[in-house]
This record gives structure tokens, sequence and C-alpha cells, in this order.
């Protein structure tokens, strides 16, 4: 049931998002994150890197690039060693964006 709760919230997430509730989707986001850390079902990881690389995109909507980067600074150091194809490629992928992120701020 882990996944299907992970799944939903972060659904909801979206859903705040997508209608400009920038900061109840981070809020949303957050409580996924926190309740589904330590679960050690592979799918539930996968919502949890995926919330969190919607924090940080919905950080980047409102102009919070500091914040943003932060979470992906986050999402990188804590799944970096995942076995998950789904999280190595979201990993890859927002080392890359970082780099033309940093490169764009200075």
């Amino acid at each position: 049931i882990q996944e299907q709760v992970a799944s939903a919230m972060k659904n909801k997430g979206v859903t705040y998002s997508e209608i400009g509730e920038s900061q109840k989707a981070i809020d949303v986001y957050d409580e996924l994150i926190n309740r589904y850390a330590n679960s050690t079902i592979d799918n539930v990881q996968v919502q949890v890197a995926s919330a969190m690389k919607n924090k940080g995109v919905t950080y980047g909507e409102i102009g919070e690039s500091l914040k943003e980067i932060d979470v992906y600074t986050e999402l990188i150091d804590r799944f970096q060693d995942s076995k998950s194809n789904k999280i190595q490629t979201d990993v890859a992928n927002i080392k890359n964006y970082m780099d033309n992120l940093i490169k764009n701020l200075k």
C-alpha cells in the first residue's frame, strides 16, 4: 500500500503545482519525502526521488534557484548509488541540468 499512497501524494503535489499552488505542492512533496524516506521498497524510493525532483522544479518555477540547487544536491547525494535505472536516469539528468543552472547563475 506504500506504493499507492506515495504515488497518490506525488500526483497531489503535481496537481497543486499545475494550478499554481506552489507552496502546497512543496509541502506535499516534503510530506512524501519525510514519510517514506526510509522505505525499503524500490518503487516507493522511485516516488521519493520523483518528489524531490518535482520539489526542485517547483522551486525553480517560483524563482528560488538556490533552494532548487539544494534540493537537487540532496537528491544526488541520496540516490547516486541507487540500483534503480529510473532513479539513475533522473540523477544523471539532474547533474547535467545543475551544471547549466549554476553556470547561468554566475
